[in-house]
């Protein structure tokens, strides 16, 4: 068996399913799942706010040129 930290999501997720997976191992798999996920959140939460930035950043500078 490969290691679990070494499995894609959706592998981990029918290990998870089909019962192949001890109680300590299934323990890890959701933790690893998890974690995965928490971090697809993250990057997501940082495209989202720099993305919200750059607009900011750009009705400031036309603004700017506005005023001028």
């Amino acid at each position: 068996m490969a290691q679990l930290d070494h499995r894609s999501d959706k592998e981990l997720q029918d290990a998870l399913n089909s019962g192949e997976l001890g109680p300590r191992k299934s323990a890890f798999a959701k933790e690893i799942l998890r974690r995965r996920a928490e971090a697809k959140g993250r990057g997501q939460f940082f495209l989202v706010t720099g993305i919200l930035a750059a607009i900011t950043i750009s009705i400031a500078a036309i603004k700017r040129l506005w005023r001028n």
